[in-house]
């Protein structure tokens, strides 16, 4: 059985938008509008003052290697937590999987539950035809074989190599077609 940390945010625990916009904003709530095909979308957090942050951060501030997902979804994806992020916490609809990085690496695990057998294995665990729902209690229960760690860091570094590449294609792409529609 796979060793790592589970948790979702309880719902009488939901932290709601702040009714005044004369709050400072500060950090953010990583929802469903937020997680999208490419991963996580900064500018779609919700902005939260810093007071609702700090009420809460203790126990719910995401960590970079974070992977999250969402609990009722048509779809579900894995997404990790950027080193990049700003600070902030999840919705009580994101269940969030903090691997033990002395055994798991991130990227590879992320990597798995992305992948036809990870999906297969999540799909196997969903309740529902439409919206499906993953309880917290069935994703703890999942079981995943690790190889070791170095084996892990290996197939973790060709991964983030072949995303890199990929990112810099589309980047590239993005240009030309903004250039070519400048001439039209």
């Amino acid at each position: 059985m796979l060793s790592i940390l589970f948790y979702s945010i309880p719902k009488t625990k939901r932290i709601k938008k702040p009714r005044s916009k004369s709050n400072r904003v500060f950090n953010g709530i990583i929802s469903q509008s937020a997680l999208g095909a490419d991963g996580l979308a900064i500018d779609k957090l919700t902005p939260i003052p810093e007071s609702i942050y700090n009420k809460h951060e203790r126990l719910y501030k995401l960590e970079a290697g974070d992977l999250i997902i969402l609990s009722r979804a048509t779809s579900n994806r894995v997404t990790m937590i950027p080193i990049s992020m700003p600070l902030c916490i999840a919705h009580s609809n994101i269940i969030v999987i903090r691997p033990q990085r002395t055994i798991t690496n991130p990227v590879y695990l992320s990597f798995v539950l992305n992948s036809k057998y990870g999906k297969a294995l999540i799909n196997s665990i969903q309740k529902g035809i439409t919206l499906k729902s993953i309880s917290l209690v069935d994703l703890k229960k999942l079981e995943i074989n690790l190889p070791d760690l170095s084996t892990q860091n290996l197939i973790a570094e060709k991964v983030t190599t072949a995303r890199a590449k990929l990112d810099d294609e589309i980047l590239a792409y993005n240009q030309v077609m903004a250039e070519c529609e400048s001439q039209i």
